[in-house]
Formats: C-alpha cells, sequence, structure tokens
C-alpha cells in the first residue's frame, strides 16, 4: 500500500494516433477534444501526456483531482534518479504494471495481461513501441515508500489545463464576487440612505424650529407694533436683533408714554428724551 501517492489502478488512459507531433500552442485543445466523449472524462480530471514519437502517438491519462500532489510514476521517477539510470531507457515493474522511461523521464505505462511473462513483454515492447530498453528493474510498494518523505518533489509530467474546470472555476469566482459586492453595495447603499434620513431628519427639524422661532417672533413683534399705531404712537425706526426689537417711538405726552410702558413689562427703556415734538423713547422689547 503506497502511502500519499496517486496509485496506476486510479489512472485512466488513452492513446491517440496521429500523423506528426502536435504544436506546443495546440496540443491541449487537441487532447481536450479528444477525450472529452469518454464516459470516465469527468470536467474536474487531472491531465498529462507524453508523445510517442517512435510510434506518432500521444498518450494521455487522467484522474480524479485528488489532494495528492504526486503520482506513482512521480516516485517511480525518483527511483530511478536515486539508482544513477537518467541517460538510459528503463523498463520497470511495479505490481501488475509495466512503465518506460527515457532518460529518466516517462514515456508509457500500461497494465500487464496475466498470461505474459517478462520475455513476451519485452518483445512485445520493442515491435509495439519500437522502444530499445537498456535495462529492467522490479519496483515493489516499500521501494517506493522510502522515497516518499517531507522533501517536496516537482512533478516532471506534462500536465495541460483543463478548460472546463477552468472555466467553471473562473465562473465560481465570478458568481462569489458579484454576490460578494452585490451585498457590499447593499450594505453601502442601506448605510448611505439611513444616514441621509437621519441628516435630513435634522434639517427637518432645524428648518421646523427655525420657522418656529420665525412665526412666533413675526406674531409678537406684529401685535406689538399694530398696539403702538393704535396708541397714536409714531415708530421713528426700528430694528431685530436676535430675540429682542429695538424700537424709537415719538409721543405727543408723557401720559401716553407711561400708559404703553406699563402693559409691556418685557421692555427695557434706554432714553426717554424730551423733544419739540413731544417725547422719545428709546426702547428695547424682548420676545
Amino acid at each position: 500500500m503506497l502511502k500519499n501517492a496517486l496509485l496506476l489502478d486510479s489512472i485512466y488512459t488513452k492513446l491517440f494516433k496521429v500523423s506528426e507531433e502536435i504544436l506546443d500552442k495546440n496540443i491541449d485543445e487537441f487532447i481536450l477534444h479528444n477525450i472529452k466523449e469518454n464516459n470516465t472524462f469527468k470536467k474536474n480530471h487531472n491531465i498529462f501526456y507524453n508523445y510517442l514519437d517512435k510510434t506518432k502517438e500521444y498518450f494521455v491519462c487522467y484522474f480524479e483531482n485528488k489532494d495528492i500532489s504526486l503520482t506513482t510514476i512521480d516516485i517511480i521517477i525518483e527511483f530511478i534518479k536515486n539508482k544513477n539510470l537518467d541517460n538510459k531507457s528503463i523498463l520497470i515493474y511495479f505490481q501488475d504494471y509495466f512503465l518506460l522511461f527515457n532518460h529518466s523521464r516517462f514515456y508509457y505505462f500500461q497494465k500487464i495481461e496475466k498470461e505474459l511473462i517478462h520475455e513476451d513483454i519485452e518483445e512485445y515492447i520493442k515491435k509495439r513501441f519500437k522502444f530499445d530498453i537498456d535495462e529492467s528493474y522490479r519496483v515493489n510498494s516499500s521501494d517506493i515508500n522510502k522515497l516518499i518523505t517531507d522533501k517536496k518533489y516537482k512533478s516532471s509530467l506534462n500536465y495541460i489545463e483543463n478548460r472546463s474546470a477552468s472555466k467553471i472555476y473562473s465562473i465560481y469566482l465570478i458568481v462569489l464576487f458579484l454576490i460578494g459586492f452585490s451585498i457590499f453595495t447593499y450594505e453601502y447603499n442601506n448605510k448611505r440612505m439611513i444616514e441621509e434620513q437621519r441628516v435630513l431628519s435634522l434639517e427637518k427639524k432645524k428648518i421646523q424650529n427655525y420657522i418656529n422661532k420665525k412665526d412666533a417672533l413675526y406674531y409678537k413683534t406684529t401685535l406689538l407694533l399694530n398696539e403702538i399705531r393704535e396708541n397714536n404712537l409714531k415708530i421713528k425706526e426700528y430694528a431685530f436683533l436676535n430675540k429682542s426689537l429695538k424700537v424709537t417711538i415719538v409721543l405727543s405726552n408723557s401720559a401716553n408714554a407711561y400708559a404703553f410702558l406699563q402693559k409691556y413689562k418685557n421692555i427695557k427703556v434706554h432714553s426717554f428724551i424730551k423733544t419739540k415734538d413731544g417725547y422719545e423713547i428709546s426702547s428695547e422689547v424682548t420676545f
């Protein structure tokens, strides 16, 4: 049993015959187009491939996207490097599979039919894949497990971008962004509307208070001025100052002046002057 490495049994494979090697810029599209019709292929699968140059074929492998960063193939490559077999064409027997590596790079793997013996397999490889074997090794699970450590191995397999999965993930991110943006916009607009309503309410209160004060001042001032006229008093001048009215009154006799002043306890007299026309009172009325 292998630890933390994807088993070969979990990998699906397909071979595609071509007339020549496909350009790198077109290879992803070619592979996705050819494997998407397979019932075993899913949109979330990881895909890697190798070009078999001697037979002009593409060997395509795909497996379910799991939380495993390495395959058994990656670990066997490390095994070959540790054996200093980097410059040779190697046949590896592992469990019920054979794997081919050329200069420590993965080439091909296949499940072994039970009735075949090693000699038959090697002959089959030479004829079918035109692959010349320099050396062959049997690797067991314990050999692989020894190489699976905390060391971070970087896979040398040729992975392609699964655009279907990437597209789904991109759409998912866009939807999440739009939802998040909508929530943010709603919260922002809601807070702004509440703040605007609060400010508007305060402004209304200020305006109403101002109107109330103005109305009260206007009403009281009108009553006072009417009272002055009804008492046959003349207004020489007047001016508003905050809640007070400064007014200068001209009277023909002092009796009228005293009678008027007795009615308003909130009148403060600043001056009482006798003139050739009568009397002039400079006063301030506080409302």
